[in-house]
C-alpha cells in the first residue's frame, strides 16, 4: 500500500463512521419523536410537576395563593430542559424531545467512552445505541437518564490518554461535568464517583505513595461538588 493511500483509507473510514453515527442518532430521535407521548411509569408525574411549576404564578390558576415554588439543587435532569423547551413548544413535543436528547446523550457518551479507552476500537462504541432505550426510560426515571449520559462523558474525560495523574485542566473539566451530573441526578453522580474510585484503587502504577497522593488529591478536587 502506498503512503498516499493510507491517509485516504483513514479518511474514508472516518467518513463512514461519522455517517453511521449520524444515521443512528437520527434513528434514535425518530424512534422517540414518532409517537405522541412515551408511556412510562413515573414520567407523567415528572412532566406534570414541571408543567405546574412553570404555571404556578399564573393568576388564572389561583395556585400561588396556596403554594410557593421551590427549586431543588438536584434531580433537575428532566425538569430544567423540559421547562426550557416547553416555553416554545407544545408540552407533548417538549417531553418527547427532552427524553430523546437524553437518550442520544447516553449513546454518544458510550461512543466517547469507547474512543477514549481505545481509539482503534471506537466502532465498539456504536453498541452504545442499544443503551439509548434502557429500562429506566420505561420506568420514567428521566433525570437519571440525563445524569447517566453526563456520567459517561465524565468517565470518558477521566480515562482518556495517559495514565499519569490528570492535569489540573482535566481535573477541573471533570469537576465541571461532575457538578452538572449532580444537578441532573445525585444518585447517578454517586455511581460515577464510585466507578472512578474503584478504577483509582486498582491502578497498578499507584504502588508509589507519592503518586497515590497525587491521584487522590486530583480525584478529591474533581469529586468535590
Amino acid at each position: 500500500m502506498s503512503e498516499g493511500s493510507v491517509p485516504k483509507a483513514h479518511r474514508a473510514r472516518a467518513i463512514a463512521e461519522f455517517a453511521l453515527l449520524a444515521a443512528l442518532v437520527i434513528g434514535v430521535l425518530y424512534a422517540y419523536l414518532c409517537i405522541p407521548l412515551l408511556p412510562s411509569n413515573d414520567g407523567p408525574r415528572h412532566t406534570l410537576g414541571a408543567w405546574i411549576r412553570d404555571h404556578l404564578e399564573d393568576p388564572s390558576t389561583g395556585w400561588s395563593t396556596f403554594f410557593r415554588g421551590g427549586m431543588p439543587i438536584s434531580s433537575q435532569g428532566f425538569t430544567l430542559p423540559f421547562r426550557v423547551l416547553a416555553h416554545g413548544l407544545p408540552w407533548r413535543l417538549a417531553h418527547q424531545l427532552t427524553v430523546a436528547l437524553a437518550a442520544v446523550g447516553c449513546a454518544l457518551g458510550y461512543v466517547t467512552l469507547a474512543r477514549s479507552l481505545a481509539r482503534p476500537r471506537a466502532a465498539v462504541g456504536l453498541l452504545g445505541f442499544v443503551w439509548a432505550a434502557p429500562w429506566f426510560v420505561y420506568m420514567g426515571f428521566f433525570a437519571f437518564l440525563t445524569g447517566t449520559a453526563i456520567g459517561l462523558f465524565v468517565l470518558a474525560v477521566a480515562l482518556a490518554g495517559e495514565r499519569t495523574p490528570w492535569s489540573w485542566r482535566r481535573t477541573l473539566a471533570i469537576a465541571g461535568l461532575f457538578t452538572a451530573q449532580c444537578v441532573a441526578h445525585a444518585f447517578s453522580a454517586a455511581l460515577t464517583a464510585l466507578v472512578l474510585c474503584v478504577i483509582l484503587a486498582f491502578r497498578t502504577e499507584l504502588r508509589s505513595k507519592s503518586l497515590w497522593k497525587n491521584w487522590a488529591l486530583r480525584l478529591g478536587v474533581a469529586l468535590l461538588p
